[in-house]
């Protein structure tokens, strides 16, 4: 009776870290493989995330009708921020726009790109991840099957809160 379990959802309200992430499938999945390896596969997850969603997608001023900082009241880009438009980038400042991953320098207390409740994926994802690399299709399996929605999850929710870019609609000359 006395004996405790351990948490398998991290404390709400918070964007879950590396390290959460890391802990949380420890827990959920007893495994042996590296932090090394679990830090490359949650580098693959984000970076999916930003150049399926972040780069396809303007920040969440959409949905607010709040203006993105390196817009001017006219709608046109301020060369301050050095973004051009219809680039399909637009979405943020030019020094910040590309996803470079993680690495083994990364502190593991960088917090990743989904935002709670949908960080579940990352757990998820790397118990894909975990399953795949030891040939246990059945794990694997329904795994993957947690991992899509969460996916579906994030996706739609990223869909409904961000405003997709919009490209050129005339010809430049």
């Amino acid at each position: 009776m006395g004996e405790t379990i351990p948490p398998v959802f991290h404390k709400g309200g918070e964007d879950m870290t590396i390290q959460e992430a890391m802990d949380r499938v420890d827990e959920m999945k007893p495994n042996k493989q590296s932090q090394t390896l679990k830090v490359r596969w949650l580098s693959e997850l984000d970076g999916m995330i930003w150049r399926e969603l972040e780069k396809t997608h303007r920040g969440a001023y959409g949905t607010t009708g709040e203006r993105p900082p390196w817009e001017n009241e006219d709608g046109s880009i301020d060369p301050y921020w050095n973004i051009q438009e219809g680039s399909g980038s637009s979405t943020q400042p030019a020094e910040e726009s590309d996803f470079t991953g993680y690495d083994n320098i990364t502190d593991w207390e960088t917090e990743l790109k989904a935002p709670f409740p949908y960080d579940e994926i990352y757990p998820f994802w790397l118990m894909v991840k975990i399953d795949l690399q030891n040939m246990e299709w059945d794990k694997y399996e329904n795994d993957r099957q947690l991992f899509n929605g969460a996916w579906a999850n994030l996706s739609s929710w990223w869909t409904r809160t961000h405003m997709p870019n919009q490209g050129r609609r005339h010809f430049a000359l």
